[in-house]
């Protein structure tokens, strides 16, 4: 098996990149071993690590945990009013889960497609 380095980001909004982190990990036969953490990646510094990181690791799977997609017509996706339902169903508040247009998830969503387009680029 030939190794393969998997990306994990979890992104804060544009105004609070100190919580966006970043963890590569390399899978392979014998295992996964996590490779590099970063945080505190605004989108520059971001960028600048990616341009790096994707020719060096041709075989890279990315998971990019913001969201990339909107409801159309506003308000909950589907699959968000299903996850908020099953999470206050076990005790999570509600606003647990938001839309991707809610005001600051907006933002949100904007870095995640700036990021995920970036990544397309590269």
């Amino acid at each position: 098996m030939t190794a393969i380095h998997v990306l994990g980001l979890d992104l804060a909004g544009p105004t609070n990149h100190d919580d966006t982190a970043a963890v590569l990990s390399r899978v392979t036969a014998g295992g996964w071993e996590q490779a590099v953490t970063r945080t505190g990646l605004d989108d520059d510094a971001l960028t600048a690590w990616l341009r790096e990181l994707v020719p060096a690791a041709a075989d890279l799977v990315v998971g990019l945990d913001a969201p990339l997609s909107y409801n159309p017509g506003g308000g909950d996706r589907p699959a968000d009013r299903a996850l908020r339902r099953l999470l206050t169903e076990h005790g999570l508040a509600s606003g647990t889960v938001m839309a991707p247009t809610m005001t600051r998830m907006a933002y949100l969503t904007l870095r995640g497609v700036v990021v995920a387009r970036t990544l397309t680029a590269l």
